[in-house]
C-alpha cells in the first residue's frame, strides 16, 4: 500500500516527481528522466499533492485519484 509523505506540513505524492523545468515539471513515476531539462527522478523531489491537483482538472478527479492510491490501486 502506498502512503503519502509529509514534510513541513506539506503532502507529497509518491507517484509523481518534479523536474527542473519552469512549466510541465510534474512527471508520473516510473518515468525517471526529463528529456527537456535532463533531470533524473532520483535527484528530484516528489510532487506536492496541491500541484498534482492542479494537473487534474477537478477536485473530484483528484479525490478519486487520492482515494485510489490510499487503497493501493
Amino acid at each position: 500500500m502506498q502512503q503519502e509523505m509529509y514534510s513541513s506540513k506539506m503532502l507529497f505524492d509518491p507517484e509523481f516527481w518534479d523536474c527542473n523545468c519552469a512549466k510541465n515539471y510534474i512527471h508520473k513515476k516510473p518515468k525517471n528522466y526529463c528529456s527537456k531539462c535532463g533531470a533524473i527522478q532520483a535527484d528530484c523531489p516528489d510532487s506536492k499533492v496541491t500541484e498534482v491537483e492542479l494537473m487534474y482538472n477537478s477536485r473530484e478527479d483528484t479525490a478519486l485519484y487520492l482515494a485510489s492510491i490510499k487503497n493501493g490501486r
